[in-house]
């Protein structure tokens, strides 16, 4: 307990000099009613004084950490793996929890809802997944980098359409660029072994959160399957808009979520993306030449002619 007080002073020695009534809680106290409280509340408590802030956001403190678990583990029961390697209770409590609040953009919007991406240890909406997120047919095409460090990167693959999270690829790459002949080989091994390690350690996730975090009665893998046909398609949409040069800021909003569902199927071979790819290309196009948007009715009627509804 004595360690305990000490942690806790050494902060407030830090914090304003007249300590407000929060303050002058005695650290053995405050330590017991953190003991009990739900995570969503230890959120709530660290925004009540700097001297809260301080200690239940820090990462390097075995106390803080210890409280943090035993919320997790008490009142989060599909909470039960550890954090991944690397990674704060903080953090991950936070990714866990079942909120629709994007962490990038703040957005909690109904419709478009964010989702954790155990693979990039992120939670954000379909509009931030797309703007960070590059495939592996652009980056390729566009050749800013090599292939051998691109096979050693984590991605998800909605549809069997790889995606790369943006600031992965900016690092390794940097990364790579420093190293000398004789330091690549071992650096390629370290970084795909990472990588092999990261997608196991996600796949376990997903399937632990899953079957909790669809709660409308559909049946979870044709929800998933759903989902990812979305991404693919939505992603395919934003790159021919900006290889056209057409407007692709509300390239989520051409198509809504029911049209999507509406037109969905689940047997899509590369074929058919294809030539979906295609028709999109040729509307692109046609639409460049009038307007900056996207035609919603056009998308809708080629969906129907390719899915054949």
């Amino acid at each position: 307990m004595s360690q305990k007080r000490c942690s806790l002073k050494t902060t407030a020695l830090q914090s304003k000099p007249y300590p407000s009534k929060a303050q002058k809680i005695p650290p053995e106290v405050f330590l017991s009613i953190c003991e009990h409280l739900k995570p969503q509340y230890l959120f709530s408590l660290s925004k009540v004084c700097r001297l809260y802030r301080e200690f239940l956001s820090s990462t390097i403190s075995s106390v803080t950490q210890k409280i943090w678990r035993s919320s997790r583990q008490r009142f989060l029961p599909h909470c039960i793996l550890p954090p991944p390697q690397g990674m704060c209770e903080q953090r991950y409590i936070w990714l866990s929890m079942f909120t629709n609040k994007c962490e990038f953009c703040h957005s909690k919007d109904v419709i478009v809802s964010s989702q954790v991406y155990w693979v990039f240890r992120v939670r954000c909406c379909i509009n931030c997944l797309i703007a960070r997120t590059v495939s592996k047919h652009k980056i390729l095409k566009e050749g800013k980098i090599s292939k051998a460090v691109l096979a050693c990167l984590p991605y998800i693959h909605p549809c069997g359409y790889r995606l790369y999270w943006l600031s992965d690829i900016y690092k390794a790459q940097n990364e790579y660029s420093l190293l000398s002949p004789s330091e690549t080989g071992s650096w390629l091994i370290e970084k795909h072994e990472t990588a092999q390690q990261i997608t196991r350690d996600a796949k376990i996730r997903e399937k632990a959160f899953n079957h909790l975090s669809y709660q409308n009665g559909l049946d979870v893998g044709l929800r998933i399957s759903f989902e990812n046909w979305t991404r693919r398609a939505w992603m395919m949409l934003k790159e021919l808009g900006e290889e056209l040069k057409c407007e692709t800021k509300s390239v989520t909003r051409s198509v809504t979520y029911q049209e999507w569902e509406q037109y969905f199927d689940p047997d899509w071979e590369e074929e058919v993306w294809d030539e979906w790819r295609m028709a999109m290309k040729r509307e692109c196009l046609r639409v460049s030449k009038r307007t900056t948007g996207f035609s919603v009715s056009v998308w809708s009627g080629f969906c129907r002619k390719l899915t054949g509804h």
